[in-house]
């Protein structure tokens, strides 16, 4: 796996880094996002300190993080009643 060596601009500031070629777009379209997240953060809570902005940011996505973990917990669970009702349907056709 090779490597490319990008500069990220991140809130004004520029971050170089190696990214694995293959993931070059993926890391570019995150850094468009999080710039947008940023803006949007300024806007909605009238906010102009960046370590503020990312701090709600960080928030943010944690929170989203959380949900997403719930949200799998459930589908696991949803998946482990249906193969249970399959073993008895499975079952009961024996």
């Amino acid at each position: 796996m090779e490597n490319l060596s990008i500069k990220l601009v991140i809130g004004n500031r520029s971050y170089p880094m190696k990214v694995p070629i293959e993931e070059e777009q993926k890391i570019r379209n995150i850094g468009k996002d999080l710039n947008k997240k940023i803006s949007e953060i300024k806007n909605q809570m009238n906010i102009e300190d960046l370590q503020d902005v990312l701090a709600m940011i960080s928030f943010k996505l944690s929170v989203e993080i959380e949900d997403n973990k719930n949200l799998k917990s459930e589908s696991e669970n949803a998946y482990e009643k249906i193969d249970n009702i399959i073993n008895e349907i499975d079952k009961r056709l024996e």
